[in-house]
């Protein structure tokens, strides 16, 4: 297993996962893992709040350790980024997202019609 290659988000990749470019500016990562596109992850800015935000390719999810191993990659760029506050959705139907964004730092705020929010600050 190739270990996974973290490199700056292009909107082809937005569009590979999406069918569609995001209407707010965004800053993020892609993570190519055996050669393929396998997560996308990134903060948008709208007008009211930064959105944290990220999407795994089914397959890739399977290696819990993998996934595990970049996302504490991926939280050190998004630290580095010196957001003094981002936002994320905790969807309902992803199992186990909760929890997953506790262990990394991450403190829930309240519970949604669209899932649990979170806050991290940096």
């Amino acid at each position: 297993m190739d270990k996974p290659v973290i490199r700056p988000l292009t909107e082809d990749d937005i569009r590979d996962f999406y069918g569609k470019n995001f209407p707010h500016h965004t800053r993020g990562w892609a993570v190519d893992h055996n050669g393929k596109l396998a997560c996308i992850v990134g903060v948008s800015i709208t007008p009211s709040l930064i959105l944290a935000w990220s999407d795994v390719k089914p397959d890739v999810v399977a290696s819990k350790r993998l996934v595990w191993e970049t996302a504490k990659q991926l939280m050190i760029k998004l630290k580095d980024l010196n957001y003094p506050v981002i936002y994320a959705v905790a969807e309902h139907h992803i199992t186990g997202a909760p929890a997953f964004l506790k262990r990394l730092g991450w403190t829930h705020i309240e519970s949604s019609a669209r899932g649990e929010l979170f806050k991290w600050q940096s």
